[in-house]
């Protein structure tokens, strides 16, 4: 936050909800999606007058990977290869299973 005297920079994020019933672009799973939109905007006494940087990410319940709007579509910013995005178990990523030991489902 950058502030001084009456007016200021700052971020903000807001939660807007899930979106359910969708394939994630990450596993292939089907899954919902936890949505934010992420901005930085200009505030006079703490007013917000407007904002700039404004994205909307998402996180897939299925298998972790964090994701952003791009058009119609998402783009896939990082995924988390400790889950298996078959049954949702916890996997040790130092023990190099390539198949969950679980539900013996490919791993990314």
């Amino acid at each position: 936050m950058f502030f001084i005297g009456i007016f200021g920079i700052d971020h903000a994020s807001k939660d807007l909800g899930t979106e359910n019933n969708v394939t994630c672009p990450a596993c292939g799973a089907y899954t919902h999606f936890k949505l934010r939109k992420e901005y930085d905007y200009f505030h006079i006494f703490f007013i917000p007058v407007f904002r700039w940087h404004v994205r909307e990410t998402a996180q897939a319940f299925c298998c972790g990977a964090l994701l952003e709007r791009d058009g119609d579509g998402w783009r896939v910013l990082a995924k988390r290869t400790n889950i298996c995005p078959s049954c949702g178990r916890p996997i040790d990523p130092e023990a190099g299973f390539r198949f969950c030991p679980w539900c013996s489902h490919p791993l990314l």
